[in-house]
C-alpha cells in the first residue's frame, strides 16, 4: 500500500525544475580574460536575454509537468524535452564567468 503513495511521489520528483533553484555549471573567467570589455558586456547582455526566455519556457514545462502528472501520472513536458535545465544551467555559470570578468573593467 505505502508503494501507492510513492509513484506519485516520484513523478513529481520527475518534473521539471523551477529555473530559480536551478544551479549553474562552473565556467572559468578564463575563457573571457583576452575578450576587451566591450565584447563582454555586449555577449553578457545577449546571454542575459537569453536566460530570460529559457526561464519562462522552463516555468511552463514546468506547469505542463505538474498538470501532467496530476492528470496523467507522468511528467510529459520533461519527457518530451520540454526541460530546459542543463542549457538554464550552463548559460548561468557563462553569465557568473562574464560578470567576474566584468568586475575587472
Amino acid at each position: 500500500m505505502k508503494s501507492l503513495y510513492l509513484v506519485p511521489l516520484l513523478a513529481v520528483a520527475a518534473c521539471a525544475q523551477a529555473p530559480e533553484k536551478i544551479e549553474p555549471v562552473s565556467v572559468s573567467p578564463s575563457a573571457y580574460v583576452g575578450a576587451s570589455c566591450n565584447a563582454v558586456t555586449a555577449e553578457h547582455a545577449a546571454a542575459t536575454a537569453r536566460l530570460a526566455v529559457l526561464y519562462g519556457e522552463q516555468r511552463h514545462a514546468r506547469t505542463q509537468d505538474t498538470a501532467a502528472v496530476i492528470i496523467v501520472g507522468a511528467p510529459l513536458a520533461s519527457l518530451n524535452g520540454e526541460d530546459r535545465a542543463p542549457e538554464i544551467a550552463s548559460l548561468k555559470g557563462q553569465v557568473a564567468a562574464m560578470e567576474d570578468r566584468l568586475r575587472g573593467c
